[in-house]
């Protein structure tokens, strides 16, 4: 479904609609509300360029793989996507809140994280606590096993954490860290030149 047609729309609630596994808002000029429950069949979740959006939550849709929140420029957004527990590819370029998205406890599918130039702060996996240190937010990416590609712009971002595992190192080029503004990076990487790691 695509409803990017509606301009005047400003709220929008999908419940326990099964038989969706798509849906799309991009431009509409007046949404500031989605909230999506109980939509067993939802793969694909489009919602890009909406300014004045300040709330997305997901919950109890287990089948969605895909989110796309890029250019969600409000300020005063909150993202709660803890209903999306087998998330693939997870877009938040652009979405510039310094804020905390609060994700389901574990993602052992999410295999592309895009945070190019966005303000997120860090995340919170579902009710564990939000990483920390010397009492600022650390954005923790260890959780994410399967996480494969990232994009990283992180202007907002102090500290930025990985897996810890030598062994297993997330392999990173080295323009990976072109823009950032991270104090500290916690956790193993292995940068590749292009010629080897």
């Amino acid at each position: 479904i695509d409803l990017t047609g509606c301009s005047k729309l400003t709220e929008l609630t999908v419940s326990n609609c099964p038989k969706i596994t798509s849906l799309t808002l991009h431009n509409m000029p007046n949404l500031t509300t989605v909230n999506i429950i109980g939509c067993s069949g939802l793969k694909s979740f489009t919602c890009t360029n909406n300014a004045r959006l300040t709330s997305v939550s997901i919950s109890n849709t287990s089948a969605l793989t895909n989110i796309d929140l890029t250019g969600c420029s409000n300020k005063n957004i909150s993202l709660y996507l803890v209903g999306a527990d087998n998330l693939e590819s997870l877009n938040l370029k652009n979405v510039t809140a310094p804020i905390i998205v609060e994700l389901a406890d574990e993602l052992p599918k999410l295999k592309n994280l895009n945070l190019y130039a966005s303000g997120i702060k860090g995340f919170q996996y579902g009710n564990k606590p939000v990483a920390k240190y010397k009492n600022e937010v650390v954005a923790d990416l260890s959780p994410l096993k399967a996480l494969t590609v990232l994009d990283v712009r992180l202007y907002q971002c102090n500290y930025l954490k990985f897996d810890n595992n030598p062994n297993k190192g997330f392999s990173v080029g080295a323009s990976f860290f072109e823009g950032c503004g991270a104090k500290r990076i916690f956790g193993h990487l292995n940068i590749i030149d292009g010629t080897r790691t």
